[in-house]
């Protein structure tokens, strides 16, 4: 499994994978988590998160992995997404129990954009995952502004 796991606050833990290592995960998880998963705006299929009985909460973005427009029909990452996927980990009773997973294409920029957003609103560090990944800035800035709006920012 290539997933990182990056521990935060008492106990929490995020999870940055790729399509791969996501569809293998899903079938195999043995404890709770919340699931953001990312896909490209294009006819493939989405990780089947839903198989498992493990999957409390799931939020399906399709975004592309760009922090600007390079063609008119391009579909980014807006305010919307990430209202939404805040607004999901605040649904859960206790989203502190729980894993939250974070799984794009490949692993890289959405879901450590995500990761890094989530552990850093909800009073963790976000340091090592923009030391070990590159996270998609527009993606990142898009939750801390929705954290931030929500008024819930540890």
């Amino acid at each position: 499994m290539i997933a990182t796991f990056f521990p935060f606050g008492d106990g929490r833990r995020v999870l940055v994978m790729g399509r791969g290592d996501a569809e293998k995960y899903a079938r195999q998880m043995d404890q709770d988590a919340i699931v953001v998963s990312y896909k490209d705006p294009i006819p493939t299929p989405w990780v089947r998160w839903d198989l498992s009985p493990h999957v409390k909460a799931l939020i399906q973005v399709e975004c592309l992995d760009q922090d600007a427009l390079s063609h008119p029909d391009d579909v980014l990452f807006t305010d919307e997404h990430a209202d939404k996927i805040v607004e999901m980990i605040y649904r859960q009773k206790q989203p502190i129990m729980m894993d939250i997973i974070c799984q794009c294409e490949m692993g890289i920029a959405r879901s450590s954009a995500t990761a890094a957003a989530i552990a850093k609103s909800l009073g963790g560090d976000d340091m090592e995952i923009f030391q070990r990944k590159r996270p998609n800035m527009r993606i990142y800035t898009h939750l801390i502004n929705a954290f931030h709006r929500r008024g819930e920012v540890s």
